[in-house]
């Protein structure tokens, strides 16, 4: 837990806060977001994959290149929540 400054009274308040808990000005908190962006990219990539894999088995090559657009748009996902936080 990290403390950053409230912008409008310059209290100390935790980074996981919602709002500041002296002036209740909202506390912006983007790290959360990052977070649930790279589990979305991982679900939407593995999901894929896993999809690809059964029509590879299944020898329908136009269902298995289908996923390949979902799988890259997954991967991206996540690739953009792991940088948006540097």
């Amino acid at each position: 837990m990290a403390l950053v400054q409230c912008p409008e009274c310059n209290t100390n308040v935790s980074d996981k806060a919602d709002a500041c808990p002296k002036c209740a000005h909202p506390i912006k908190n983007p790290g959360r977001r990052d977070e649930s962006l790279k589990t979305v990219g991982i679900v939407v990539a593995g999901s894929s994959g896993f999809l690809m894999f059964v029509a590879m088995i299944n020898s329908d090559e136009a269902l298995m290149f289908a996923w390949v657009p979902v799988i890259l748009a997954g991967l991206a996902m996540y690739v953009i929540g792991c940088l948006h936080r540097r």
